[in-house]
């Protein structure tokens, strides 16, 4: 679509609109114009993305996104507002490319590891810019949030319990993390930093009066940890 709209399910629907994919190689909703509203519908079963969205302004509100390569895609995508959605059993659950000012927030992610698939993240950020994920829920990704070449972006009041990395940042610089709770089933490191500088670490933690260790290499320098966290190299 690349005109300004408003795509909403039948009232009292929500997410139960089911759109199928009709060719399993293409995008489901592909989104290229400014300020278009996707809200309440139940998508899957693309080897694309559930909804792609390329251009400024939108919503992308309300929706359940199931067994598509990548739940929400974002491309070159600037102030979208992503809420309340549900992204589980995909490639990717949501995924930020080149994409700068976007809201993530009060949005499940879980279960987001399929084998066979390019990416297995609940959230994943590469080369993106001055982002906000708030209060997002993550259960049970391959990775919970990777942010890799990404910096300024802030990650606040995430709930993250994952099989293997929590949060992780590669080549990412001058990020906040604050007040997110996160907590490792396989792996002792909850947060890693590789290759990633001057990033601020308040308040997180893996529970009540539990430390979290930080993984970050010897070419990650400048980092700010506050409350119970600290580094191992």
């Amino acid at each position: 679509m690349n005109k300004s709209l408003i795509i909403i399910s039948k009232p009292g629907e929500t997410t139960e609109t089911m759109i199928q994919a009709a060719d399993p190689e293409k995008d489901i909703f592909y989104v290229a114009a400014d300020n278009v509203t996707i809200s309440g519908f139940n998508v899957t079963g693309t080897n694309k993305s559930g909804i792609c969205y390329t251009e400024s302004g939108g919503i992308i509100a309300g929706n359940k996104l199931v067994s598509d390569e990548y739940g929400i895609y974002l491309e070159k995508a600037e102030n979208i507002t992503i809420e309340n959605n549900n992204a589980s059993q995909n490639g990717c659950g949501v995924y930020f490319s080149d994409s700068s000012g976007n809201t993530l927030k009060n949005n499940e992610v879980s279960y987001n590891w399929l084998y066979g698939k390019e990416y297995r993240n609940g959230i994943f950020l590469e080369n993106s810019s001055n982002n906000k994920l708030t209060n997002n829920n993550l259960l049970r990704n391959w990775d919970g949030i990777y942010l890799s070449n990404s910096s300024n972006n802030e990650l606040n009041k995430n709930r993250v319990i994952n099989d293997y990395f929590c949060i992780r940042l590669k080549n990412s610089n001058d990020n906040k993390l604050f007040g997110n709770t996160v907590k490792s089933i396989g792996y002792s490191y909850v947060i890693t930093l590789t290759k990633s500088n001057n990033n601020i670490l308040k308040d997180n933690s893996a529970g009540f009066m539990t430390e979290i260790t930080v993984s970050s290499d010897l070419e990650s320098k400048n980092n700010t940890l506050e409350g119970k966290q600290h580094i191992r190299r």
